[in-house]
C-alpha cells in the first residue's frame, strides 16, 4: 500500500471518529437542556397542553397584539414560546393567506419566499383546521402551528436560536400534547408526529437540520476535497516520454513511488517517478527531473533503512546541489547541508540490485 493511501486512510479515520465522538458530546448536552426536563400542564381559552417547566413565572408576559391575546413564556437557552387565542368565522384558507401575507393558498408542503425570506408552510389539521409553518428572522428561526376550533383561533409559536431540530422538537412535544374538550383530533399523535416530523425534510436545510447532518456534510465535503488533493498528487507520479533521457533510455522505471528530500529544518515527502539509465538516477516530479543523480558519483552514497510508516527504503546522501534540477533558490539556504533522498518503491528489491545496494544485513533506523 502506497504512503497516500496509508496517509489518507489514517487521515479519514481520524476524522470519522472525531466527528462520532463530537456528535455523541454534542447531543449528551442537548439531551441534558432539552430533554430532560420537568412539564406542566396548562389550560388555556378551551384547550390544554404541556409546557416544558423551563421558565418562571413572574417572567411570564400577557398582551394583545392584532385582535390576538398573547400569553409568552420564555424558556431560558431554548427559546421564547408563545400561544395566541382569537375568535373569528372566516374561512381557514383566508386567514392564513391574511396571516402568513401569502399570494395565494399554497399546497401541501410547499417551500416560499415571501418579501425576500424563506418560508415553509404545510397544511397539517390537528382539529378542524392546521397548519405547520416555519420562517427566520435575522438569526433566529421561528416554528408556528396555527389551527381552528369550531370558531376559535390558535395560534402557537416558538423561536430559538438554533436550528437543530431537537430544538424543534420541544415545540413539537408541545404540539402532541393539546387537548381539546370541544372536539375531538382529527390525527392521531402517532400520525401527526409523522406529519410534522417531515418538515425538515421537505422544508429549506437552513431551517433545521440534526447534529448528524450538520457534522457529517462538512466530514463528507473534507474527505472529497482529501480525496482530491491526493488524486492531484498521484499525478506528480507520471514518467515522461523518451525524449528526455537523450537516447539514453532507461533500464529500470517504475511510476508513483514516494520520494522524502530532508535537509537543515526541511523535511518533505511527494509522488514521483524513477527512471535508472546507463548513467544516471531520474527522479521525475509531475514528468519534470527534480534530481539527476550520477551513478557513478564518487560524492553520493547510497544506502538501505527502514521507517516506521512506510517501511524499507533506499537512501542516497550527497551534498552537490547540481543533483536537485527544481528549487535551487530555495536550496541555496540550505548551501553545504547534507541532502537526503528516501526512495519508498514497490519494487525495492530489484532497484536494490540494480544499484548495488545489499538488503539483508541489519537494517538501520535513521
Amino acid at each position: 500500500m502506497s504512503y497516500q493511501r496509508k496517509l489518507f486512510i489514517i487521515i479519514v479515520l481520524i476524522i470519522l471518529v472525531t466527528s462520532v465522538a463530537i456528535i455523541r458530546l454534542i447531543e449528551n448536552v442537548q439531551k441534558k437542556a432539552i430533554k430532560n426536563y420537568r412539564i406542566e400542564k396548562i389550560a388555556e381559552e378551551g384547550i390544554s397542553f404541556n409546557i416544558p417547566l423551563l421558565y418562571k413565572k413572574d417572567k411570564i408576559k400577557i398582551y394583545e397584539s392584532n385582535g390576538w391575546l398573547v400569553k409568552e413564556y420564555p424558556l431560558g437557552k431554548v427559546g421564547i414560546f408563545r400561544i395566541g387565542y382569537a375568535t373569528g368565522r372566516k374561512n381557514f384558507k383566508q386567514l392564513a393567506t391574511k396571516y402568513f401575507n401569502l399570494k395565494k393558498y399554497p399546497a401541501k408542503g410547499r417551500k416560499l419566499v415571501l418579501r425576500g425570506k424563506p418560508l415553509f408552510y404545510m397544511e397539517v389539521p390537528l382539529f378542524d383546521n392546521g397548519a405547520y409553518i416555519i420562517k427566520k428572522r435575522g438569526k433566529r428561526v421561528i416554528y408556528i402551528y396555527f389551527f381552528t376550533i369550531n370558531s376559535n383561533l390558535y395560534w402557537f409559536d416558538f423561536t430559538t436560536n438554533s436550528t437543530l431540530n431537537i430544538y424543534k422538537s420541544v415545540f413539537d412535544n408541545i404540539l402532541l400534547s393539546i387537548k381539546s374538550a370541544q372536539l375531538k383530533r382529527k390525527l392521531k399523535p402517532a400520525e401527526f408526529r409523522k406529519e410534522i416530523n417531515s418538515v425538515c425534510l421537505k422544508s429549506y436545510f437552513l431551517f433545521c437540520q440534526s447534529v448528524k447532518v450538520v457534522i457529517i456534510f462538512p466530514v463528507l465535503l473534507t474527505i472529497i476535497i482529501l480525496y482530491i488533493i491526493f488524486w492531484f498528487m498521484k499525478l506528480g507520479g507520471k514518467l515522461p516520454g523518451d525524449e528526455v533521457f537523450a537516447g539514453d533510455l532507461p533500464i529500470y522505471r517504475e511510476e508513483n513511488i514516494n520520494f522524502q528530500i530532508t535537509t537543515g529544518f526541511y523535511n518533505k515527502v511527494s509522488t514521483g517517478a524513477i527512471a535508472i539509465t546507463g548513467k544516471n538516477i531520474y527522479i521525475f516530479y509531475f514528468k519534470k527531473p527534480m534530481f539527476i543523480i550520477p551513478k557513478d558519483a564518487k560524492d553520493i552514497k547510497i544506502s538501505e533503512g527502514k521507517s516506521f510508516f512506510e517501511g524499507r527504503y533506499i537512501q542516497i546522501e550527497f551534498y552537490n546541489l547540481n543533483y536537485l534540477i527544481r528549487r535551487k533558490i530555495f536550496s541555496r539556504f540550505y548551501a553545504n547541508k547534507r541532502y537526503v533522498l528516501r526512495l519508498f518503491l514497490k519494487n525495492i528489491e530489484g532497484l536494490a540490485n540494480l544499484l548495488g545496494v545489499n538488503m539483508n544485513p541489519t537494517i538501520k533506523n535513521y
